[in-house]
């Protein structure tokens, strides 16, 4: 599912940059359609998968695995539908307070560990850090993105190309990818 939704974008993405939305209606991309809604949570749907397999996979507890499958599937499900309140400017100022002072505890545990760690372990714990740096940077720049729209004094900015907040996603999975990389061996 996950690879689906990466070749589905490759795909249907010449028909979403160049046809109007009355003309994409006429296509097998319509939003009415089956083949755009797979596509549309081909990789929300893929991603609770996997974590659940690989859940499955590292320990014996299948009914945690179910658990937490049921649990994910839940909140993407209401993220999703929660789009129909429409923009309630408090909830972003409390999700973005919640996710800076998640970000803040993050580096208060992960200076507190590392303080104990060298070599692999220490260069793992460095990517981490940087991969954190990476995230917190995207989520300050997708607020900025998104909540454009609403503020009067920024509205008439019109839209730029969001190629930064794409970079830094990048290498924010990146260097989590390379911090696991790098302690893979640690604990056998």
């Amino acid at each position: 599912m996950l690879l689906m939704g990466w070749v589905g974008s490759w795909v249907n993405s010449p028909q979403f940059r160049t046809l109007s939305l009355g003309e994409l209606q006429d296509t097998i991309w319509s939003l009415d359609k089956p083949p755009f809604w797979i596509w549309a949570f081909s990789v929300p749907i893929g991603a609770i998968l996997a974590a659940v397999g690989i859940l499955l996979h590292g320990s014996q507890n299948g009914s945690r695995a179910g658990l937490m499958g049921v649990a994910l599937f839940l909140v993407s499900a209401l993220s999703y539908f929660a789009k129909g309140i429409g923009h309630v400017p408090p909830l972003f100022g409390i999700g973005g307070g919640l996710i800076l002072a998640s970000f803040v505890a993050i580096l208060w545990l992960w200076g507190k560990r590392r303080a104990s760690l060298s070599g692999a372990a220490g260069i793992g714990a460095d990517f981490q850090l940087v991969a954190y740096v990476f995230f917190i940077t995207a989520a300050w720049f997708i607020c900025g993105r998104f909540g454009q729209p609403y503020l009067a004094s920024m509205s008439e900015l019109g839209q730029s190309s969001p190629i930064d907040i794409m970079i830094y996603l990048a290498l924010g999975w990146i260097f989590l990818f390379l911090s696991h990389l790098k302690t893979r061996n640690l604990e056998r």
